[in-house]
């Protein structure tokens, strides 16, 4: 398996207003690493690590 990332984030900062929701957030995601699925009210996604 590739150890290239497919996702790769780094010192993501998100604000709303004067509120600092992420600050310096840091990450890589591999290959098959990481499955999201939608919940059916779309609110908000389910994350699912898998194993290396």
């Amino acid at each position: 398996m590739s150890t290239t990332p497919v996702i790769e984030i780094d010192r993501l900062n998100l604000t709303y207003g004067d509120f600092h929701a992420v600050q310096d957030l840091s990450f890589e995601a591999l290959r098959r690493a990481v499955r999201a699925a939608r919940h059916p009210s779309d609110a908000d996604p389910v994350l699912e690590r898998r194993p290396a």
